[in-house]
C-alpha cells in the first residue's frame, strides 16, 4: 500500500514538473548586469553570468548541438514564471526604445453583435516622442506610457494576465486611452526581431481596450438618434413611425423589425421595446456626423413595387426615404424621387 501511495505521489510530481515546463516555456532571455540578454549573445555554461528575471537564481546557458539553445536554472529547479517574465521585460524594452509604432484600428462597437460597427480610425503608424516604463500615473502604473503628437496613451502587455476590470475601471476614470498587446500565445522561441514586428507593426495581437474617442462618438450618435417604440401586430414586430415609411399599420408609417430594421444603417441601438433610429437625421456613419444635414445622402433599401399612383402617395422613395413626385419627361410623365440627382429611383406613372 505504501509503495502504491509513493508511486501516485511520484506520478503527480512528474506531471507537475511537465506542466511547469510546458506552461513556462523555454527561457531564452535572461538578466545580465541588469540588462536583458539573449542566450545567443552570451558564453555557454556558467560563464554567461546570467540570472532568472523571475526568481533571481543563477542560470546556465545550454548551447549544445541537439537541443534549441536556452537557459536553465543552475540548481535544477523549474521556475514557472521565468519565460513569461522575460518575455514581458523584452516587450517593454522594445517599446521603450521604439520611435515608430502602428496603433490598431478603432471601432465603435454596439453591444448587439448584429448591429453595425462604426470605424473611427484605421490602423496607422505614429511617431513616438517619449516612452515611460512602469512609472506612476496617478493611481495607475501602466507597463508602458507612450507620448506621441502631444497626446498620451498606455500600452499593457498581456503575457499571463489580461487587464482586469478593476484596472480597466481606473483607466476609464482617468480618461487615458489604452492598447493591450496579447503575447499569451507567442512562440516560446520567439526572437526579438519577430517580437518587435508584433509590438510595433500592424498586428492582430493589438486592440484598444479603452479609447476616449469611442465615448465621444457614442454620445454624438445618441444626439442624432430618436427613440422609437417596438410594437407587435400578429406575429410581426414593428418599429413605430419609421422615417422611411416602409410599411403602414393602423394608419401609421412603420418598419418590420426583422425584415427592415435588422439591415437598416439608420438603426443605432436596440432595446427590449425600442429602437434608437438616426433616420430623421440621415446619419449612417461617423462621416455623416461631420457633414451638414443637406450633404448627407439617405441610405438605400430594397425597392418596393408600386402598382398605382395611390400607392405612391402613401409611400416615400423605397431607395432613399425622400418623397416621390410626378415628373413630366420627354416621353411622358413618370414617378421619380425628389432627391434626384442623388437618387435615381423611378417608376411608371400608372395613375392615368
Amino acid at each position: 500500500m505504501l509503495k502504491f501511495v509513493c508511486f501516485i505521489l511520484l506520478a503527480y510530481e512528474c506531471e507537475a514538473i511537465r506542466l511547469v515546463r510546458h506552461e513556462g516555456g523555454n527561457l531564452i532571455y535572461a538578466l545580465s548586469n541588469g540588462k536583458l540578454v539573449s542566450v545567443e549573445d552570451v558564453p555557454a555554461g556558467l560563464k554567461c553570468d546570467c540570472f532568472c528575471p523571475a526568481c533571481g537564481e543563477q542560470l546556465v546557458a545550454k548551447k549544445g548541438q541537439k537541443m534549441t539553445h536556452h537557459f536553465a536554472h543552475k540548481a535544477g529547479t523549474n521556475c514557472a514564471f521565468g519565460y513569461q517574465t522575460s518575455l514581458h521585460l523584452l516587450a517593454k524594452d522594445i517599446l521603450a526604445n521604439a520611435r515608430r509604432m502602428v496603433i490598431p484600428e478603432l471601432y465603435l462597437r454596439p453591444d448587439k453583435p448584429w448591429l453595425r460597427d462604426h470605424l473611427i480610425s484605421p490602423a496607422r503608424e505614429i511617431l513616438i516622442d517619449e516612452v515611460d516604463v512602469e512609472q506612476n500615473h496617478g493611481s495607475i502604473i501602466p507597463d508602458v506610457a507612450v507620448y506621441a503628437g502631444g497626446k498620451k496613451f498606455f500600452v499593457e502587455i498581456y503575457v499571463t494576465h489580461a487587464v482586469d476590470e478593476e484596472k480597466l475601471s481606473k483607466l476609464k476614470q482617468a480618461g487615458i486611452s489604452t492598447i493591450e498587446i496579447d503575447l499569451s500565445k507567442a512562440d516560446r522561441y520567439i526572437q526579438a526581431a519577430d517580437l518587435s514586428e508584433v509590438l510595433l507593426g500592424n498586428s492582430e495581437n493589438k486592440k484598444w481596450i479603452f479609447n476616449t474617442q469611442v465615448d465621444k462618438y457614442y454620445q454624438a450618435f445618441l444626439q442624432v438618434s430618436e427613440k422609437r417604440r417596438i410594437f407587435h401586430k400578429g406575429h410581426v414586430a414593428y418599429t413605430d413611425f419609421c422615417p422611411r415609411k416602409l410599411h403602414w399599420v393602423n394608419g401609421k408609417p412603420c418598419a418590420s423589425q426583422l425584415d427592415d430594421c435588422f439591415n437598416c444603417d439608420y438603426q443605432f441601438e436596440v432595446g427590449d421595446d425600442y429602437v434608437l433610429c438616426m433616420g430623421r437625421s440621415l446619419v449612417t456613419s461617423i462621416d455623416d456626423l461631420k457633414k451638414p444635414r443637406k450633404e448627407r445622402r439617405p441610405c438605400r433599401t430594397s425597392p418596393v413595387n408600386f402598382k398605382t399612383m395611390a400607392d405612391a402617395k402613401l409611400w416615400i422613395c423605397p431607395d432613399c426615404g425622400y418623397p416621390l413626385h410626378r415628373v413630366e419627361g420627354k416621353h411622358g410623365s413618370f414617378i421619380g424621387c425628389s432627391n434626384y440627382p442623388w437618387c435615381n429611383f423611378t417608376m411608371p406613372d400608372n395613375s392615368k
